[in-house]
């Protein structure tokens, strides 16, 4: 079940990739310098997905529950920084990271809190929503428990590629406005 479930999220975000650049090139199909770029972009998305190994183990331990929620904090700072205090998406979410890699130092041996830098960041990603988009913070509250849960779901999956807590957290946005378009 658990290996399934890995599968069926590495799968998701592969939609969500393809069905973002499918996207781009619907919207600019009169820009050839546009097809340029995005074509081998695509061809080099298909060839790391299809050699990529992926290791499997129990997921939704208790102390998936700390990345989850972590995860819906960090998008929900972000957002606040951003709009209240009117920093800008980029270093508020650098914010956010810089306060997240300095928790594990309150006790090296403490096995939590190593998780908590990584989810905090994803989150941050998921927290740099453009507001016209979020319709506030219940929308970012969503967004960031959806990505901490595929965060959990994809934590053996895509490890050692650049991208992978910024993909995760654009899924996690995506399911979340999706659900919303559809329903609204």
């Amino acid at each position: 079940m658990q290996k399934t479930l890995q599968k069926i999220t590495f799968l998701l975000i592969i939609v969500f990739h393809f069905s973002f650049l499918v996207a781009v090139f619907m919207d600019n199909r009169e820009n050839l310098n546009l097809y340029l770029i995005l074509l081998p972009v695509s061809v080099l998305l298909v060839f790391f997905y299809l050699n990529i190994r992926n290791s499997y183990e129990k997921i939704f331990k208790k102390r998936d529950l700390i990345s989850i929620s972590v995860s819906t904090y960090g998008a929900l700072l972000t957002y606040f920084f951003n709009l209240k205090l009117n920093i800008g998406v980029v270093l508020a979410a650098g914010i956010i990271g810089l306060l997240g890699s300095i928790i594990p130092l309150l006790n090296k041996n403490s096995e939590i809190l190593k998780l908590i830098p990584p989810a905090l960041y994803c989150g941050a990603f998921a927290g740099m929503t453009a507001p016209f988009v979020a319709n506030g913070y219940l929308f970012i509250f969503f967004a960031g428990l959806a990505t901490g849960i595929l965060y959990v779901m994809a934590k053996n999956i895509l490890n050692g590629y650049g991208g992978k807590l910024g993909s995760i957290a654009f899924g996690g946005v995506s399911i979340v406005y999706s659900i919303l378009y559809l329903f609204t």
